[in-house]
């Protein structure tokens, strides 16, 4: 009995660890805004958000900045992304680390400007995509437009 008190608490606390683990893995930043003015708006895990300088942004977020809202966000690999008014970015790729290399951006609306000097030799390791294109960027300065 003893044995079998022991083996269940030692079970819990692995799994307790693992669950920890896990958590913060999910929650691990792809970069954050290092710059906000007017309505700029966070959808992130089915919640929406109000941005501000040092929110942290993670994978599969949804930045949209209203008629008077900027943003620029620095991200883990230094890219520099800047949105303009009116604009709905979604960071659908964006590792957690700048050694993973590749990242997918989707502009479904309005302006983006994107800073990418050091993220990858591969000319296809960065997508900026819209409705109609896909930017495969070696690392440059970029401005991408998605008029309705």
């Amino acid at each position: 009995m003893i044995r079998t008190l022991l083996f269940r608490r030692s079970f819990l606390v692995v799994a307790a660890a693992f669950l920890s683990l896990s958590a913060q893995v999910a929650v691990a930043k792809s970069g954050q805004f290092s710059f906000v003015t007017g309505v700029v708006t966070v959808e992130s895990r089915g919640s929406m958000l109000q941005a501000a300088a040092g929110m942290v942004v993670n994978q599969g977020d949804v930045i949209i900045t209203g008629p008077n809202g900027m943003a620029q966000l620095v991200m883990n690999d230094q890219a520099r992304l800047s949105l303009r008014s009116n604009s709905r970015m979604v960071l659908q790729v964006y590792p957690e680390s700048a050694s993973h290399q590749g990242a997918v951006v989707d502009l479904t609306r309005g302006t983006l400007r994107a800073f990418t000097k050091l993220l990858t030799s591969n000319s296809w390791g960065y997508k900026m995509r819209t409705r109609v294109a896909t930017v495969g960027i070696r690392g440059s300065d970029n401005l991408l437009n998605q008029s309705d």
